[in-house]
């Protein structure tokens, strides 16, 4: 039998995910909060490698992003070993401008 995973869609807590101390603080409530995974949405500026640990120090896993299309288009190979680093199976488009083709 399977695990049920519950994930936390972090762009709902986006006002405490904005330095890297609160995205550390916020990950560990996350976690104690019960949830297993997180899905990665408007945080602040932070490094691949600093969001890596935090997320294994509080054993959480990425289950998916939601990445501008900007920096699909523009970042691709970036936007890829960035969600390489961090374990994270999917790429989400979280904002697509209607003048765009999504």
């Amino acid at each position: 039998m399977q695990k049920l995973v519950i994930a936390a869609q972090l762009y709902t807590v986006r006002a405490y995910t904005q330095t890297e101390k609160d995205i550390a603080q916020t990950l560990k409530k996350v976690a104690k909060a019960g949830y297993d995974c997180v899905q990665i949405s408007a945080f602040g500026k932070c490094g691949t490698d600093f969001l890596r640990e935090r997320f294994a120090e509080n054993g959480l896993r990425v289950c998916a992003t939601h990445t501008p299309v900007e920096r699909i288009v523009n970042e691709t190979d970036e936007v890829i070993a960035e969600h390489k680093a961090l374990g994270a199976p999917y790429v989400g488009i979280g904002y697509c401008p209607a003048a765009t083709r999504c």
